[in-house]
């Protein structure tokens, strides 16, 4: 087990989330591009320690267009909620 896993173990955030923030950081950072086609999910998968579901749901909160097949990395705003 990793370091980086131990860490997700430990916090009581769900780890799709904590994988999502890791993801969003890196956009942010510029480490990963808009409309970038990111690592397969093996590769996710591996890097990060965690099950494949967790990868999808990770990817679900931070990838939202796809074409071809592949993914493609694009960040959603993040927009408040809205009020009734």
């Amino acid at each position: 087990m990793s370091d980086l896993s131990k860490v997700y173990d430990r916090s009581p955030v769900p780890l799709y989330i904590q994988v999502a923030s890791v993801m969003r950081r890196r956009i942010e950072t510029g480490q990963w591009t808009a409309c970038q086609k990111i690592s397969t999910l093996v590769e996710l998968e591996q890097e990060f320690e965690v099950a494949r579901v967790t990868i999808r749901q990770a990817i679900g909160r931070v990838v939202i267009e796809e074409a071809g097949g592949e993914k493609l990395l694009h960040a959603p705003a993040k927009t408040p909620p809205t009020q009734r």
